[in-house]
């Protein structure tokens, strides 16, 4: 979005979001826009958007896959079969930089 349309999110895709029944995230950011200002920074965007559609929370799921138990540097005891579902808050203050 910064690229095309200068900022990091625009009115329109706030709208089609609202108007969506879900979004899916993704990662956000770069080296590329590393020096812009912190208004029109890819991250702002997502905290535009995480405020203007009111989320509470998001899902982080975390699965230890049988193929990768032994590339963690933890104990195969303590990776192994792990799934847990992490939720994050997100609305409050000082997550969108308010004490």
């Amino acid at each position: 979005a910064i690229d095309e349309t200068g900022v990091p999110l625009p009115d329109e895709t706030l709208k089609t979001c609202a108007q969506s029944d879900s979004v899916l995230l993704a990662a956000i950011g770069g080296y590329k826009w590393d020096a812009l200002p912190s208004e029109q920074r890819p991250e702002r965007g997502l905290l535009g958007l995480r405020a203007g559609l009111d989320c509470f929370a998001n899902l982080r799921p975390a699965v230890v896959l049988p193929q990768l138990v032994d590339a963690s540097s933890l104990k195969r005891e303590v990776v192994e079969g792990v799934d847990i579902m992490v939720v994050r808050e997100l609305v409050g203050g000082i997550y969108f930089g308010q004490p």
